[in-house]
């Protein structure tokens, strides 16, 4: 809001100096016959019709243009771009200084030049057709950076916090060529306790304990355990031709953090990592107060006895 509100105030100055009067030019011409041409207090000074001032006026839409685009992901340049467009639209449309006295009148009468002479003032409907085009692609501009803004944060709002492919879908895809071959050698997905922990806030939370178990003919996870937000149940898939993992905990709202704990769930995607000997990825959390996302580690701990999933 504070950026919007200086951009607002630099359009306004903009608009109210690109229209401003400065000093007249040389009133008077060189009379000619019985009387002097010569302007008496108020010689208007030349409108913006020139070839010369059509050319700075494309200058200045161009420029305007391209500092919009330019700049169009920086907000903080963009004020400053318009800033100095605005600067440079006031040199070029104001006058500056009292123009000279009326030339002698020849003949009869001599021509009166005053020092009065208004300075040039944008009077044609073209010189004013140029000025809206400036401050309609301005105002549009900033508009158009706004809209843009408010969609990417949005976008990222969005985004934050939601893994990119659905658990089922993340778990086929294989990580590398040589990663298949690796698969069929030696089984991690064992039903047992494993040790976990994530990463939040700056530092890493646990290990903490949960039982996992792997079904090999629906290849569904099951399980349950229990952190520093409260207790969980767990349900997803894997894949033992990838080595990936993808699962859900839910936990259940009453129990643990109570300011942690909404009763939300965690989306979890691991990929078997060798070198650690460990599973190793990312938990994502969307919820209608928090959105986030950061590393998660799961290692084999040991058996154990058979589940409550695997009873039943």
């Amino acid at each position: 809001m504070h950026i919007l509100y200086r951009m607002l105030l630099l359009i306004a100055y903009f608009v109210t100096f690109t229209h401003c009067q400065g000093g007249g030019g040389s009133e008077g011409a060189d009379g000619g016959g019985g009387f002097g041409g010569g302007g008496y207090y108020g010689g208007n000074g030349t409108s913006c019709t020139t070839d010369d001032r059509q050319r700075r006026s494309g200058i200045i839409l161009g420029s305007v243009l391209g500092g919009i685009i330019g700049c169009s992901f920086t907000m903080h340049l963009v004020y400053r771009v318009l800033l100095f467009l605005a600067y440079f639209v006031i040199l070029i449309q104001c006058q500056g200084g009292g123009g000279g006295g009326g030339g002698g009148g020849s003949g009869g009468g001599g021509g009166r030049g005053e020092n009065r002479g208004s300075g040039a003032s944008c009077t044609t409907d073209d010189c004013r057709r140029r000025a809206g085009i400036i401050v309609g692609s301005i105002l549009g501009g900033i508009i158009g950076l706004s809209l843009l803004v408010v969609a990417i944060v949005l976008g990222f709002k969005y985004c934050k916090g939601r893994p990119l492919r659905k658990n089922s879908t993340f778990v086929k895809v294989a990580k590398s060529k040589n990663f298949k071959q690796e698969a069929y050698d030696i089984n991690h997905f064992q039903s047992g306790i494993w040790s976990n922990r994530y990463f939040q806030y700056g530092n890493w939370h646990g290990p903490y304990q949960l039982s996992l178990s792997f079904d090999p003919q629906s290849m569904i996870i099951t399980g349950s355990g229990s952190d520093d937000v409260g207790t969980f149940t767990i349900h997803g898939t894997y894949s033992i031709e990838t080595y990936r993992m993808g699962f859900t905990k839910i936990y259940q709202q009453g129990t643990g953090n109570s300011s942690e704990n909404l009763g939300h769930q965690v989306t979890i995607q691991l990929t078997w990592n060798a070198q650690n000997n460990q599973f190793e990825g990312k938990w994502y959390v969307q919820t209608s107060k928090y959105h986030g996302e950061d590393k998660f580690e799961l290692k084999f701990d040991g058996q154990h006895i058979q589940t409550v999933y695997e009873k039943v």
